[in-house]
């Protein structure tokens, strides 16, 4: 049991779980916030969300398809901001507890939650040229793409890895 081999799984399966735990962190840790901060008036990340949903509702209801798209939809079936905000937060929390164990369902969720978030939250185009407000979100919009790589790359491999378990016969087809 102390071949080579198993010591490479045991190492590989450890540091694989570290690596969920560090991707975690930062998912768990905006949803602790959010929900924790969230209150009548959805918290201290309110006025960020709706500065930032009002800057999405006007760039896209410039484009005519769109605007057509947004006047067919029923006022009832739009969320409010602080819906948006709590439901991000369930997100983050439900993808990163099946994440950290060891379910690619998790990380496509988190990845889904970083393809919409993204360029919603971290619109570095839109701040002043050159400023610190820009490079602020240059930095966290690619450090989002980063994340997405990394989650992207696990669903991947772990398919991989289901294909491999199959074709040995170790898994059984669904």
């Amino acid at each position: 049991s102390n071949s080579p081999r198993h010591t490479s799984h045991v190492m590989s399966s450890s540091s694989s779980f570290v690596a969920r735990v560090l991707v975690v962190l930062i998912f768990l840790g905006s949803a602790f916030d959010t929900i924790s901060n969230f209150g009548p008036d959805g918290g201290p990340a309110m006025p960020a969300v709706k500065a930032k949903l009002a800057l999405l509702y006007n760039t896209a209801s410039s484009v005519e398809l769109v605007k057509i798209a947004m006047a067919s939809v029923p006022a009832a079936l739009v969320p409010t901001p602080s819906q948006l905000l709590m439901s991000s937060a369930i997100v983050q929390v439900f993808g990163a507890v099946l994440f950290l164990l060891d379910f690619a369902l998790g990380a496509r969720l988190l990845a889904l939650f970083l393809v919409v978030v993204t360029p919603v939250m971290h619109t570095f185009w839109s701040e002043p040229a050159n400023s610190y407000a820009q490079s602020l979100e240059y930095i966290n919009f690619l450090k989002n793409c980063a994340i997405l790589g990394g989650l992207l790359n696990y669903v991947h491999l772990k398919k991989q890895a289901v294909r491999a378990a199959r074709a040995q016969g170790r898994v059984k087809q669904a």
